[in-house]
């Protein structure tokens, strides 16, 4: 019996078809805030709020002598930044 080969096509056809579709998908709201009339990204609030509870914690942890206790402290205060304004997000915008 004769096998039938199946014609294949071009592997990056179909993700040139499903990479549009994708794109469209995030398109359904537009997460902004109006301040005072003036439309702000939420991304700018989680980045302000996350900058000030790294200054909090960072007044907490000179209060109690442990700063001294970390690593390099810039790269420590960017990651808990980083940490807080993710958190932010996901908490109340995701």
């Amino acid at each position: 019996m004769k096998q039938v080969r199946a014609r294949t096509s071009n592997p990056y056809a179909l993700s040139l078809l499903v990479m549009p579709l994708a794109a469209l998908t995030g398109c359904a709201h537009s997460p902004t805030f109006s301040i005072l009339g003036s439309y702000f990204p939420s991304w700018i609030i989680c980045i302000v709020a996350a900058i000030l509870l790294t200054v909090v914690s960072r007044l907490l942890l000179r209060r109690y002598n442990l700063e001294r206790e970390l690593g390099p402290l810039p790269l420590i205060y960017s990651c808990l930044a980083c940490f807080f304004a993710c958190t932010i997000w996901l908490l109340f915008f995701y």
